[in-house]
């Protein structure tokens, strides 16, 4: 049987809508929140840390919205399809762009092709391909956003050579003693 012990009283103010005269104070109304095993409190209220769906909404369940517009689409989809087409070919505008969307999608980024960046195997050739991305900023072969992009690419090549080095140098000291017991 739970418990129908008092936890916590909620209070709040009364809105001046509410009040009987408009000469009113505002006033509280306090609402005892009890604990019971639905969660409820008395007014109705949810206790705090209760859910009212403990369970949660099942895992992959799409919103009732969805479908049905789904439903829909699957029904309708081929004649909504060739109407758009119909219009879009009749020259209406939103048609043809809700069409080309569709087929040719907008590109995030382009690539980048004003620059030719030297073979990385060592950080020094880094340096040299920082030196092409600051050479083709100041000639306006490409933007800073652009030189953005190409300067990260080269500060993860540097940062993956820097952390082969330090492999191979630790590996060469592990192997170090062993070489130096074998003689």
């Amino acid at each position: 049987m739970p418990s129908n012990k008092v936890q916590r009283i909620t209070c709040t103010v009364v809105p001046a809508n509410i009040r009987q005269q408009a000469g009113d104070r505002p006033r509280a109304r306090c609402i005892p929140v009890v604990a019971n095993k639905t969660g409820l409190g008395k007014g109705g209220r949810w206790t705090g840390g209760q859910s009212g769906n403990p369970a949660g909404r099942p895992t992959g369940r799409r919103n009732l919205s969805y479908q049905h517009l789904h439903e829909l689409m699957t029904a309708q989809g081929e004649a909504v399809v060739t109407a758009v087409l119909a219009a879009a070919l009749r020259g209406d505008s939103i048609a043809q762009r809700l069409v080309l969307d569709r087929i040719l999608p907008r590109r995030v980024c382009n690539p980048i092709r004003d620059v030719t960046l030297p073979p990385m195997s060592t950080a020094a050739d880094a340096v040299q391909a920082l030196g092409e991305v600051t050479s083709a900023v100041i000639e306006g072969r490409i933007t800073t956003d652009e030189a953005a992009a190409l300067a990260s690419i080269v500060e993860v090549f540097i940062k993956v050579a820097a952390s082969h080095d330090h492999e191979r140098r630790i590996v060469e000291l592990e192997e170090r003693p062993k070489a130096q017991a074998q003689q």
